[in-house]
């Protein structure tokens, strides 16, 4: 059944305020904001974050997508080769809820867009995948996106 571009944006918008509050309590109990950085591993399909080169946190990922300042454009990690298999294949959840409901973002491999596209993206990703929270990966041309899927303190075995 197609879903009404009012009934989208209010879907976006309970997603962006989960996504919201799942950023708040991942913030207030993995101190993310201040690890010095970040790294990930598609093989593993883990996101660490550390301080002074010692493992802080490591979180399971899947990409959702990208957006590239250069052509000013969102692209969905399924239409993107270089993203491996296996930290993108729930993404895959996001687009059969778009064939189900009939919402064009959720089908185009990408589109014209910007960061606020990226998050609202990713906010829904969240949702629909059941994430614990996300994060804007930057890059040299643009950004990654990724929703966490489950998230930890590192330990010995990391």
């Amino acid at each position: 059944m197609a879903m009404s571009g009012d009934e989208f944006d209010a879907v976006l918008d309970r997603a962006r305020e989960e996504l919201l509050a799942k950023q708040q309590a991942l913030n207030a109990e993995f101190d993310l904001g201040n690890h010095d950085h970040w790294d990930y591993d598609q093989d593993t399909g883990r996101f660490m974050f550390s301080r002074s080169g010692k493992a802080m946190v490591v979180a399971e990922f899947q990409c959702v997508g990208s957006i590239s300042e250069a052509s000013g454009t969102w692209r969905w990690s399924w239409a993107n080769d270089s993203i491996a298999a296996r930290v993108k294949s729930r993404i895959e959840e996001v687009r059969a809820y778009g064939r189900e409901h009939d919402i064009w973002p959720l089908l185009e491999d990408g589109w014209e867009g910007e960061t606020e596209d990226g998050w609202d993206m990713t906010a829904l990703a969240a949702q629909l995948l059941g994430a614990v929270g996300s994060y804007r990966a930057p890059g040299d041309n643009g950004a990654l996106f990724v929703v966490f899927t489950s998230i930890r303190w590192a330990g010995a075995d990391d």
